[in-house]
């Protein structure tokens, strides 16, 4: 016999395969090709074909699914042929057989066959697969059998098949007539999403995980769309469907596989019984022989889970069948000994999980995958509201974005605004104009967007709270697009909602990085749409590009990803692939442009482009905080793990950052615009902070919402039809439970203790009112947030000058002393005739207080920034 192996097969081949599996004499739908397309799409596994031919003749046929192992044995796997080999009489089979074992020797670690033949000719076939090595996995003559099953004959007359059913069925069935149930049969994808609703709800109610709705998705679009491979039953009443199921048909023979009942709906009414009995009525009819409910058993237990479902099915038949188990061969023992003791471990951590605790906690996850479900919502006859007609993925999103925003609504009333924040509100609101405004920006190397959105709120109110409203705003907004367009589980949006970044240090603390995540997150969202409308996306990061230089470099790697993904597709669009080269061009000009140093600002001065190790340690220590965002007790803004104290000394920690780039890149690969985009970025931020500013772990958040946004693009268009890889969604939720402690706690701290001392201090100063007095600040960290409160412009004796905030030159190294810069506070005070009240950032000697007639007043300390700290004197002049 001549055998050949292929990974595909040409039309006429494909035709010809379902047509020898049919007239095989032990023959399953599982062995046929739309099956298998089905399962690797569904799996991922590769698939061979093996087709035995005899003087050109068919003789024998087999779909081999492999499952690779892990790197470094990723060259080898397990090889599976399901329900198969298909075959006309046993020496075809012995002769496929001992081609696969000299084929399967040196790649498999075991080789799994399951022909599904009767029980009569078991011997035979356990004889022959023993002489080649292959051993069963159970006993078939266990009580509890997994391959057995009951047959109805279609052969007979309906009334022949009707009379032996239980009398309780019979009556079920008649009774569900009575009432009006009426069966449909469909094969189109609304009727597999009128089965996963049903489904879903099902599962849930008994604390069970219902199956992705992935599978079904795939079911229809590779097996069911096709009339030939089954038909989706489904049983109404008045409109509203109760009882559906999906049914394979293959050859002869019909299978029942799938069923779902809406046990929500008056219990009075089953429309299970009718739907079977229609179900073989209908497949008599399409020229079946055989109708499989796919397992029942005349003696299974009473205890045992599925007994219910078996008295159900056994009131259809009594006519029993058993077929043969499936048969293993080990090629590598010890390989094999491994996977079975992970089969071990995962079967007792399945046991601990059915524990009644573990399955409460399962059943509040299942609720929560159920009201994320994007499945429309059930038509009704009455008047709903809007609230009601919204789908349930847009109530759950904006229900989470309330609670929200309420819960860091509390944690920002008590949040007290430091000089970072307070200073783009103050230079927006005390501009003389937006030109004005504009030079200034420029000349501080910030980006405008920020300013200029506080300018429009400061016209309106100039309070600095209006700030933290606004950006307590982007931040609903954000969580929101996040809960409703993100491809991310459940698990993970609860974990992000609750960020370190996101809850507290890009939202509690007010500034201009949640402007420039909103418009990436909506790049992520318009990305999707990058063929059909670009420039949407080239709108959305042009304003990303506007809001910060970081997200200035996540832009570029998004751009970089939409220019590859429109010169490596095959479908050419001329304007398409022109927008995308104008974004990625616009995007490396705005890149380039801010980049460029500034003179004056204490970071990008100039780049620093020379090797030092020490940078790169501590560059490699920002690329592990960027993700280990967990602060120390106490010190929520200023500090994170400090891991430089044990790490900075050891060179291996570069050696650690490459390869946590490396796994973070491996989680992306599969789509290459998402590695591109993780690249690019990742890449950008970390030359940025070496040639230009190391900054501190606010800034270093960026390195890990590269990696985010690459896994968005990465899932955002195959969420339903590719699974996640186990390691890399667990790495990534690991990340997220950690950052979410990170958030919680710094927000516990937030509330426990002050984050500067100006609101207190300018709250002290308004009670008291100090009319006729002027007001002197010892130290430039210490005036902007005063400013901001009080919205009065302050005195500085260092620089002799009158503003409502100091520039970035702080001169730290002729810093003058605090008897210099009393003398010019009292100059300026009997200058303009003035009382003085001079504020210091820390307590000034006895002798000083003497010397000037100083009286102390207040002292405002136990900052988190500790600079930040007011000691408040007063002097008569």
């Amino acid at each position: 016999m001549d055998f050949r192996i292929t990974t595909s097969l040409t039309v006429s081949e494909r035709e010809e395969w379902d047509r020898f599996v049919e007239k095989c004499p032990f023959n399953h739908p599982f062995q046929g090709y739309d099956w298998g397309h089905f399962q690797e799409a569904l799996t991922s596994r590769d698939v061979f074909y093996v087709i035995g031919t005899k003087e050109g003749q068919w003789r024998t046929a087999a779909q081999i699914f492999r499952r690779s192992w892990p790197w470094p044995l990723d060259h080898l796997g397990n090889y599976e042929i399901s329900c198969g080999p298909a075959f006309l009489d046993f020496g075809d089979l012995e002769e496929m057989l001992r081609y696969l074992d000299k084929w399967a020797s040196r790649r498999a670690v075991q080789f799994s066959i399951g022909p599904r033949c009767t029980m009569n000719v078991y011997e035979p076939l356990k004889t022959l697969c023993a002489s080649l090595g292959y051993y069963p996995t159970v006993d078939p003559h266990s009580t509890i059998y997994g391959e057995e099953t009951a047959l109805i004959d279609l052969r007979l007359p309906l009334k022949e098949i009707f009379k032996p059913i239980r009398y309780t069925t019979r009556y079920e069935i008649r009774r569900a007539e009575r009432l009006g149930v009426k069966v449909r049969f469909s094969n189109d994808v609304q009727a597999i999403e009128t089965f996963y609703e049903i489904h879903r709800r099902q599962d849930v109610r008994k604390e069970i995980s219902p199956i992705d709705e992935r599978h079904f998705i795939l079911l229809h679009k590779h097996f069911l769309s096709n009339p030939r491979n089954g038909a989706i039953a489904i049983a109404e009443l008045d409109g509203r469907p109760l009882s559906v199921a999906i049914c394979y048909s293959f050859g002869k023979v019909a299978r029942y596989q799938w069923g779902a009942s809406d046990e929500g709906h008056d219990k009075k009414v089953t429309a299970a019984h009718l739907l079977h009995w229609e179900m073989i009525c209908h497949f008599k009819e399409a020229g079946c022989e055989w109708y499989d409910f796919s397992g029942a058993s005349p003696s299974l237990p009473k205890n045992y889970f599925s007994y219910g479902v078996n008295v159900f099915k056994t009131g259809f038949s009594k006519h029993f069948v058993r077929y043969t188990p499936d048969f293993v061969k080990r090629y590598q023992p010890l390989l094999c000994a491994a996977f079975a003791w992970r089969n071990r471990i995962q079967s007792l951590w399945g046991r601990i999980l059915g524990l009644r605790p573990f399955r409460f906690l399962a059943s509040i996850r299942n609720r929560l995958n159920a009201e994320m479900s994007s499945a429309p919502v059930q038509p009704s006859t009455q008047k709903s509201r809007t609230w009601q007609r919204l789908p349930r993925i847009a109530r759950m999103s904006l229900a989470v974005s309330l609670f929200f925003l309420m819960s860091v609504g509390y944690v920002t009333s008590g949040h007290e605004l430091w000089r970072g924040e307070m200073r783009p509100w103050v230079m927006a609101r005390d501009s003389s104009s937006t030109r004005a405004l504009l030079n200034q920006i420029r000349d501080e190397g910030a980006s405008p967007l920020w300013p200029l959105c506080l300018r429009i709120l400061s016209r309106f109110h100039v309070s600095p709270i209006s700030m933290q409203i606004f950006n307590l705003f982007l931040g609903s907004v954000l969580i929101f697009v996040f809960w409703f367009q993100s491809p991310f589980s459940p698990f993970q949006k609860i974990l992000l909602t609750f960020n370190y970044y996101l809850f507290y240090q890009y939202t509690v603390v007010s500034n201009n990085y949640l402007l420039s995540l909103l418009f990436l997150a909506l790049a992520c969202v318009f990305y999707q749409t990058r063929r059909t409308n670009p420039l949407r996306l080239a709108g959305v990061l042009f304003l990303a590009c506007m809001t910060s230089r970081n997200a200035m470099l996540l832009g570029l790697g998004i751009a970089s990803a939409f220019l590859w993904d429109t010169l490596d597709t095959t479908e050419k669009n001329q304007r398409v692939s022109l927008t995308a080269l104008a974004i990625f061009g616009a995007t490396i000009f705005l890149t380039g442009i801010s980049m460029r140093p500034v003179h004056g600002v204490p970071y990008l001065t100039e780049w620093y482009l020379h090797l030092n190790i020490y940078r790169l340690l501590w560059l490699a220590d920002s690329y592990a905080k960027a993700f280990l965002a967990f602060p120390v007790p106490g010190r929520p803004y200023l500090y994170l793990l400090r891991l430089e104290h044990f790490l900075l000394s050891s060179r291996w920690m570069l050696v650690v950052a490459v390869l946590l780039f490396i796994q973070f890149a491996s989680m992306v690969r599969l789509r290459k615009d998402a590695l591109i985009s993780f690249v690019v970025s990742t890449g950008g931020l970390l030359v940025f902070f070496y040639a230009g500013f190391l900054g501190i772990y606010r800034h270093a958040g960026f390195l890990f919402f590269s990696l985010l946004f690459a896994w968005w693009l990465s899932r955002a268009e195959n969420r339903w039809t590719a699974r996640p890889r186990f390691w890399a969604d667990a790495l990534l939720s690991g990340v997220l439970v950690l950052q979410m402690g990170g958030g919680v706690a710094s927000a516990m701290v937030d509330i426990r203790e002050p984050m500067s001392g100006g609101r207190a201090a300018a709250q002290y100063i308004s009670e008291h009112g100090f009319p006729e007095t002027l007001i002197s600040v010892m130290s430039v960290s210490l005036g902007t947030p005063l400013s901001g409160y009080l919205d009065l412009p302050l005195y500085y004796p260092e620089e002799k000058e009158w503003t409502s905030h100091a520039s970035w030159e702080y001169k730290e190294e002729n810093k003058l002393s605090d008897e210099e810069l009393l003398r010019r506070s009292e100059a300026e005070g009997d200058l303009r005739r003035l009382d003085v009240l001079m504020i210091s950032d820390h307590p000034l000697s006895s002798e000083l207080q003497k010397a000037h007639r100083m009286e102390f007043l207040r002292a405002f300390t136990g900052s988190v920034v500790t600079d930040e700290n007011y000691f408040l004197y007063f002097r008569r002049t």
